[in-house]
């Protein structure tokens, strides 16, 4: 029996995160961003040079030079860090893989998806936030696509497609990677592929990044649209697993959206929600 957060603090009802608002990430490098924006859009400054103590995830680079983009296109964006927090975050368990890393910069690992997939996807993420009905417009779309479609699907996570309506960069890049976790899971849902076999499964296994916030996000919807115990069972190990090799130094999204999506699994049982429970209680 899951328990859903109540958002009660402070004595009034809060709005739940992910079931109500989609929460931002918070990583240093934003806030660095966030400062100089201003200054960006004033200053002609060619190179936007960012230092940070511990590497981070892709997504986040990702995401500045899509603001960079967004502003004018003429900006490159240098990222340094000093340290590498162990356990280290560019490794994983999982096979497939949107990311490849070596010591000091990472690519793609996948090829660029079609314009027409793209396309698909972003007119996905341009609707706005709503939990379930977000999931259940996608298997609509789903339904005219292939299982043959899932990478290239996937690989929109790490190739997005331009920001539309003037949406913040790093909510935009958010949106798209949900998008497309939900409508990859729902063609393999349509094809019968099991959970265990599933690439959106895998994903969560993999490097630390916000593809795996994602996928978090969408097999947690497929668990409980599926009522499967097995399903549920297979996705709180692999919930134990990626919370077990987050480091503490650093700041990792995939945590914080480990721990709620972990609590609205239906058919958890109570040894996971008190895992849950510690490891919220570790990183508050």
């Amino acid at each position: 029996m899951s328990t859903i957060p109540s958002g009660n603090e402070l004595g009034r009802e809060l709005p739940k995160p992910f079931l109500e608002f989609l929460p931002a990430p918070r990583e240093a490098t934003l806030t660095a961003i966030d400062e100089m924006a201003d200054s960006l859009s004033s200053v002609d400054t060619r190179v936007v040079t960012v230092s940070t103590d511990f590497i981070e995830a892709p997504s986040v680079d990702l995401a500045v030079k899509l603001l960079l983009a967004q502003l004018d296109g003429r900006r490159s964006f240098i990222k340094r860090f000093s340290r590498i927090p162990q356990p280290d975050p560019r490794h994983g368990e999982s096979e497939f893989r949107l990311w490849k890393y070596g010591f000091f910069k990472f690519r793609r690992a996948v090829p660029r998806p079609s314009n027409r997939v793209l396309k698909t996807v972003a007119s996905l993420a341009d609707r706005p936030w709503d939990f379930e009905g977000n999931w259940h417009h996608a298997g609509e779309v789903a339904r005219e696509m292939k299982l043959g479609q899932v990478p290239s699907v996937l690989a929109a996570m790490v190739y997005p497609p331009p920001i539309r309506n003037d949406s913040k960069a790093c909510q935009w890049l958010q949106r798209v990677q949900i998008a497309a976790a939900q409508l990859a899971t729902h063609i393999e849902v349509n094809a019968q592929i099991p959970a265990s076999n599933s690439k959106v499964f895998q994903l969560i296994g993999g490097p630390l990044d916000w593809v795996v916030d994602a996928a978090l996000i969408a097999s947690v919807q497929r668990s409980n649209s599926e009522a499967n115990v097995d399903t549920a069972l297979g996705l709180t190990q692999r919930i134990r697993n990626l919370l077990s090799r987050i480091p503490t130094e650093g700041y990792w999204n995939c945590r914080e959206t480990g721990i709620q999506m972990g609590l609205l699994i239906k058919d958890s049982d109570d040894a996971f929600q008190e895992f849950l429970q510690s490891q919220s209680e570790r990183s508050s």
